[in-house]
């Protein structure tokens, strides 16, 4: 189906946009093509028909909603190209398109980043499981950062302290779990 043209208005409010519908279809011979809500209270309302129709018809809107003062923009596309019209209508052809250069995007993103995480627990894991291994000292403890600390507390499975507690623990307080724990063992 071509479309002659789009009108295109955009209110504050669902009671604005029924008001502004209401008034384009009854003010001309118009059809509603699709009622879009946005966040934040933004509605947008597309008709079509020919093109002396959809300036009047978005004319009469844009009057009546002006005096109540929700109107935030209007706009009419007088012969839309395909590509505007395939963008409204969703059709296959321009969600497939999109869809594969998304999936494209995400999947090569997903390499890089699993690339880069595997290259990086490589390069840090055995660091940190020889201190655990060889018992780290207490001057090791005092030494350590607090990160360091967390992953020491994690490796060690400490079951005097929870996950949560270690993700949020001061140094303090992880230099004494982890020597509480060493001194159980």
């Amino acid at each position: 189906m071509k479309i002659q043209s789009l009108g295109m208005i955009e209110v504050l409010g669902f009671l604005s946009a029924v008001e502004a519908l209401d008034v384009s279809l009854k003010s001309s011979n118009v059809s509603l093509v699709n009622c879009t809500k946005i966040s934040g209270g933004l509605v947008t309302i597309i008709v079509t028909g020919d093109v002396g129709a959809v300036e009047a018809a978005i004319n009469a809107a844009t009057t009546a909603i002006e005096q109540k003062g929700t109107l935030i923009s209007s706009h009419i596309i007088a012969r839309p190209s395909d590509e505007v019209v395939c963008l409204l209508d969703g059709s296959p052809n321009a969600q497939t398109e999109n869809v594969t250069i998304t999936e494209t995007i995400t999947e090569t993103v997903a390499e890089i980043v699993t690339e880069e995480v595997v290259s990086n627990v490589t390069e840090n894991t055995p660091k940190a499981t020889a201190k655990v291994e060889s018992s780290v000292s207490d001057d090791d403890l005092d030494n350590m950062s607090v990160p360091e600390l967390r992953n020491v507390a994690r490796q060690l499975k400490l079951n005097n302290i929870t996950k949560n507690e270690i993700k949020f623990a001061k140094k303090a307080m992880l230099i004494n779990k982890i020597r509480e724990f060493k001194g159980s063992k």
